[in-house]
């Protein structure tokens, strides 16, 4: 994944300290990543105290800050799936979606989830362990909460993981 930003800021011109530049990317990733969990936090707990505390604990993770430095995989793919799991907890809470606007933010929700599940395993394969977790997940709700709709977002993840792996294993 790396190797693909690397050659795209050579492309721009962008010489010299390219390890300065992926590792603001790497911040701009963990950034998007503390605000997606900020998201799911409130998704899920509906308080301003708990989210209050959720910020607390983020500001005390040093060792969050310390692996922004570090230059590998982790991050995006981690950052990423994370954003997946936001969308995936979006499309659950139906009675946020407007009746005029539903059925677009319904695919907007699968379509974001579902590109950043594909570049979060391109990123690193081992993400592939959470995938799994959040397949039985997304497969055990559909049944239990009679939303078959939620097999057409089962569809694209299982579709983008398995298709993903032989592109990259192909491309390199």
């Amino acid at each position: 994944f790396y190797e693909i930003l690397i050659r795209f800021l050579e492309f721009l011109g962008i010489q010299g300290k390219l390890y300065m530049w992926l590792q603001a990317f790497n911040l701009l990733l963990t950034l998007l990543m503390i605000y997606a969990l900020y998201k799911i936090v409130s998704k899920l707990f509906h308080s301003a105290y708990i989210s209050a505390c959720y910020f607390l604990l983020v500001l005390f993770c040093f060792p969050t800050l310390f692996f922004i430095l570090r230059v590998y995989g982790d991050i995006p793919s981690i950052s990423l799936f994370t954003v997946c799991i936001w969308t995936f907890i979006e499309l659950l809470d139906e009675k946020s979606f407007k009746a005029s606007n539903r059925k677009k933010r319904y695919v907007f929700l699968i379509l974001t989830g579902t590109l950043c599940l594909a570049v979060s395993v391109a990123t690193r394969k081992n993400i592939i362990i959470c995938i799994i977790a959040l397949t039985i997940v997304i497969f055990l709700t559909a049944i239990y909460q009679k939303r078959f709709s939620l097999i057409i977002l089962l569809l694209c993840y299982g579709l983008v993981t398995t298709v993903t792996l032989p592109v990259i294993t192909y491309t390199y």
